[in-house]
């Protein structure tokens, strides 16, 4: 142990730095609270309604007796998993991007020694690109465009007039 402590303090680490920053670091749903009274006023309504939906469903309760600060990647990751299971990969992407959100705040604000968060290792799933197919009456729409277009009827062949961009 003592050989660990003199190591790491050639290398600049302070033994009693880490001791302040691990006494300092609430557990992950204490963090989560603050993080969220902090920052999430900043936010679009929308984006506040489903983030908050996204958190009391699947982050909240979910690192129980993890601090902020030991909260791994083995953890995160094992939880992205069962999260892509059990609601499916989208959810799981979006709750990923917002506890990496979180996590950077923890770095910043101190919990956490920077370039520590446990989700920049955790690749995030695959987007599956959905095909959609035409209703009954958008063909008959589209071959009326295509018509106009042909014929030279549209705003879209008409020639755009040249603007200046500058302000002076």
């Amino acid at each position: 142990m003592a050989r660990q402590v003199l190591a790491h303090a050639r290398v600049g680490h302070d033994a009693a730095t880490s001791r302040q920053r691990v006494r300092n670091a609430p557990r992950m749903d204490d963090f989560l609270r603050e993080y969220w009274e902090k920052c999430s006023s900043a936010w679009k309504p929308s984006t506040q309604e489903t983030a908050t939906g996204y958190r009391r469903s699947h982050i909240d309760g979910a690192f129980p007796e993890a601090f902020v600060d030991s909260l791994t990647e083995g953890e995160v990751t094992k939880w992205f998993v069962a999260m892509t299971d059990k609601s499916g990969p989208g959810a799981a992407n979006r709750c990923l991007e917002i506890l990496r959100s979180a996590l950077n705040n923890a770095e910043e604000w101190g919990y956490r020694v920077e370039n520590t968060n446990p989700c920049y290792g955790i690749r995030q799933n695959r987007n599956n690109h959905r095909n959609r197919f035409l209703s009954d009456d958008e063909p008959a729409r589209l071959g009326t465009v295509l018509a106009k277009a042909r014929a030279g009827e549209t705003e879209q062949s008409k020639p755009m007039p040249r603007r200046s961009c500058n302000s002076s």
